[in-house]
C-alpha cells in the first residue's frame, strides 16, 4: 500500500475500472514516488491528478468514469517510466539494508578465514554491525540491543601510531536502518537525542558509573592508522569495563597481543563480554561479568597458534588459557553447548 496516501489520489479514479483496486503499474507509481521518484515522475503526476480530480473540491469523485483515451496516455507514460521507478525502488531497498546486516558480508575480512564464530555468540536482539568510518570499513561487531553492549569485536591486529579519538560516536543505523552506515560523533549528529538513546549506550550513560570506565574491546592501540584508531571510538565496541582492570592488567594483556603481533603475518582478534547481572546509568547498559580475548597467529599457509585470556569484570587480573580452555569456560558462561571461535581453524 502507498504511505503518503495523499500523493496517490490519483489512482483511486480508476478504481472502478480495476474492480476496486489499484492497477499494477499505478501501484508501482506509488512505490517510485515514496522512495523518491523523479521530477518527471511528479509532473505526471501533477497532469493525472489535473485530469482525476474534481477542479472545485480537488477530491477525488466516486465513481467518476475516465475516458479511455485519457487511460491509454497515462498507462503508456507510466509505462515508459516503469525502469526509472523500479530502479528508485530498488535503490531505496537497498539503502534500507545498510551497515547494521543480516551477515558480515562487508567486514569478513576481519575474521579468520572470513568465518564469523558460529550462532552460540547470537544474542537473541541481535545487531551484526560493519563498523564503517571514512569510506571504510574498520572492524565488525555482534552487538545485543537490549543489554546495549558489544557481545564481541572482530579485527585484525595492526598496531601503527597515531592519536586517541577525542569524542565517541554512534550507529546510526541502529535508530533507523535507512540512515547512513557510517558511525557519527554524537556531540555533533542530527538525530534525536531520545532515538539515539532507544537504540544504543550513550556517552551520558557512562557519567556518573562508579569505579567504570568505557572499556574498549577492539583496542585503539591495536590498529594501524589514525582513521582505523578513531574508528574504535564507538560506543558500540565498548562495555563497562572495571577502572582498574581496564587500566592495569587488561592494558598489558594489549600490550602483549601488540608485540605478538609483529611476528605474525596476520593476527587475527576476537574480544568479548559475556553479559552480568549487574547494570550501569538506572539499569540501561549492562556490566558484564566477564571479558574474554582470543587470537590466532597467521605465521604462514601452513602454520597458525592462538592465545586466549579471560578476566572477571571485577578484578585486576587477566588468566591466560589455551583456546581449547577458553572456549569450554565460555560455553558455560554463555550456557551454549559449544563455543567455537574461530571454527576449528586455529590450535
Amino acid at each position: 500500500m502507498c504511505q503518503k496516501k495523499q500523493r496517490c489520489e490519483e489512482a483511486s479514479c480508476y478504481r472502478e475500472r480495476w474492480g476496486g483496486g489499484f492497477p499494477p503499474f499505478l501501484g508501482i507509481f506509488c512505490v517510485g514516488f515514496v522512495s523518491g521518484g523523479s521530477l518527471v515522475t511528479a509532473a505526471l503526476a501533477k497532469r493525472t491528478r489535473s485530469r482525476c480530480l474534481d477542479s472545485s473540491s480537488h477530491q477525488p469523485q466516486p465513481g467518476r468514469q475516465v475516458s479511455d483515451g485519457t487511460y491509454r496516455t497515462v498507462k503508456n507514460s507510466l509505462a515508459m517510466l516503469l525502469p526509472f521507478l523500479l530502479y528508485g525502488a530498488a535503490h531505496f531497498l537497498a539503502a534500507a539494508k545498510g551497515e547494521v546486516v543480516q551477515d558480515f558480508k562487508n567486514c569478513l575480512e576481519f575474521f579468520l578465514d572470513k568465518m564469523p564464530p558460529g550462532e552460540s555468540l547470537t544474542p537473541p536482539r541481535e545487531a551484526k554491525i560493519c563498523q564503517f568510518y571514512r569510506n571504510a570499513y574498520r572492524f565488525a561487531t555482534m552487538y545485543d540491543r537490549e543489554k546495549r553492549i558489544p557481545i564481541y569485536s572482530a579485527y585484525k591486529c595492526k598496531p601503527g601510531k597515531g592519536h586517541r579519538y577525542q569524542g565517541w560516536m554512534i550507529e546510526p543505523q541502529l535508530v533507523d536502518p535507512t540512515l547512513g552506515k557510517g558511525m557519527e560523533d554524537e556531540r555533533e549528529t542530527n538525530i534525536a537525542a531520545t532515538g539515539i538513546k532507544k537504540s544504543q549506550a550513550t556517552f551520558d550513560d557512562y557519567a556518573q558509573a562508579l569505579s567504570i570506565e568505557k572499556g574498549h574491546l577492539n583496542p585503539v592501540s591495536h590498529q594501524p592508522d589514525e582513521d582505523s584508531r578513531a574508528a574504535t571510538s564507538t560506543l558500540t565496541n565498548i562495555v563497562p569495563q572495571y577502572s582498574k582492570l581496564n587500566e592495569g592488567a587488561w592494558a598489558e594483556h594489549e600490550s602483549l597481543l601488540k608485540k605478538e603481533a609483529q611476528a605474525c603475518h596476520d593476527m587475527y582478534v576476537l574480544v568479548g563480554a559475556v553479559p552480568g547481572d549487574e547494570y550501569i546509568s538506572d539499569l540501561r547498559v549492562n556490566k558484564p561479568s566477564h571479558i574474554w580475548s582470543a587470537a590466532c597467529c597467521v605465521l604462514d599457509n601452513q602454520h597458525r597458534k592462538s592465545w586466549a585470556a579471560l578476566a572477571k569484570n571485577s578484578e585486576n587480573e587477566v588468566k591466560e588459557y589455551s583456546l581449547e580452555t577458553l572456549q569450554k569456560i565460555l560455553a558455560e558462561l554463555y550456557g551454549k553447548k559449544k563455543v567455537d571461535l574461530f571454527n576449528g581453524s586455529c590450535n
